[in-house]
């Protein structure tokens, strides 16, 4: 097949760690192409925009060591930075901060466009290109191909990714955008093992329908900590607030576990330890008379909050009424629902010492 592109690098996907790959690859002088369906989903934060956290910032203070992008873009678009763990010892301690949703993918797209060596390449990639055990490139849906003796894969969520509310699912990346349809076929007939995960997604509610006099206000720190060294200027402009499950969530929750996609049976995907969906804790912390959730703005000008610690493959009907039963939320508006994301990934048992 005729190829329309040769590149020393290709990357699949613009998210977080296409944006890391594409930039540690121009900073070496390579030429890169960047494939995803459409440029303004590079940076996109579909779930919860913030950056850090347990465990997390660890992650982002190494690669803004090491010369990563991460770091910059969250001071840069930050509009609530906290030190979690304040009060216990350093090894405990975490910075998050809360981003800009729109303005950290505005900030993205723009360190990308002004990268030199990036090329974006747009359309869904389908399949590895191999000759005789030797990657060669990569080949579209629409049967362009491009060379390439490197690839990285940065496919988050969407390798032959579905989506679940309640008993409902379609296929999908994230909600609204199509999943990676054939690459998983390809990586398997290349020898790649894949396991199947799953995570989910908080709702997000009408600001203008929660009694924030109810929710506890958590401020963000003054002055406000950076991954980068230096603060960006709105780093402590919002607070976040507090609410809490009650034992009328519980109830509800408990009486309905056989309408949520994972407990009834539907995803057989393994999901993320450090970030339960709420009917997990249910289950699993069933000792437990309340649990913590985190109300947090999607941005200064948007008309969001989303309830971090939320997450739930339940049924939106069902979501209305476990919102309700929260402080503060009696009246809520639900303005996009919660959902469960079930997608491939590669057995990491196969990585070798160079992390190949």
């Amino acid at each position: 097949m005729k190829q329309s592109g040769r590149f020393d690098v290709i990357v699949v996907g613009g998210g977080h760690a296409g944006i890391e790959a594409a930039s540690a690859a121009a900073r070496l002088g390579a030429k890169i192409a960047l494939c995803l369906p459409t440029p303004d989903k590079i940076g996109l934060m579909p779930c919860n925009p913030a950056i850090g956290g347990p465990g997390k910032s660890q992650m982002v203070f190494e690669l803004h060591a090491l010369g990563g992008v991460m770091g910059r873009l969250a001071d840069q678009t930050a509009i609530h930075a906290r030190t979690l763990n304040a009060s216990k010892g350093p090894a405990v301690q975490s910075l998050r901060v809360q981003n800009e949703r729109d303005g950290y993918a505005a900030a993205a797209q723009e360190l990308i466009a002004a990268t030199s060596g990036v090329v974006l390449v747009l359309g869904e990639v389908a399949a590895l290109q191999t000759d005789g055990g030797v990657l060669r490139g990569v080949q579209f849906t629409d049967g362009r191909s491009l060379s390439a003796p490197s690839v990285v894969l940065c496919t988050g969520t969407f390798l032959a990714g579905v989506v679940w509310y309640g008993k409902q699912q379609r296929p999908a990346g994230r909600q609204g955008e199509a999943p990676a349809r054939h690459l998983s076929n390809s990586l398997k007939a290349t020898g790649h093992t894949l396991l199947r995960f799953k995570t989910g997604t908080p709702p997000r509610i009408r600001s203008d329908s929660v009694d924030f006099s109810s929710l506890a206000v958590v401020p963000a720190d003054d002055p406000p900590g950076s991954f980068s060294g230096t603060p960006g200027k709105r780093a402590a402009s919002s607070p976040t607030w507090l609410t809490c499950t009650t034992p009328e969530t519980h109830a509800l929750i408990a009486r309905n576990l056989h309408h949520s996609a994972m407990y009834g049976g539907d995803i057989e995907g393994q999901g993320p330890r450090y970030c339960p969906s709420i009917e997990d804790k249910i289950v699993r912390f069933a000792d437990k008379e309340r649990h913590l959730l985190f109300v947090e703005p999607d941005g200064s000008d948007t008309s969001e909050v989303y309830l971090q610690g939320f997450s739930s493959s339940m049924p939106p009907i069902l979501q209305d009424d476990m919102i309700r039963t929260l402080p503060g939320f009696e009246r809520a508006t639900v303005q996009r629902y919660a959902y469960a994301v079930e997608y491939d990934a590669l057995d990491l048992v196969q990585l070798r010492v160079s992390m190949m």
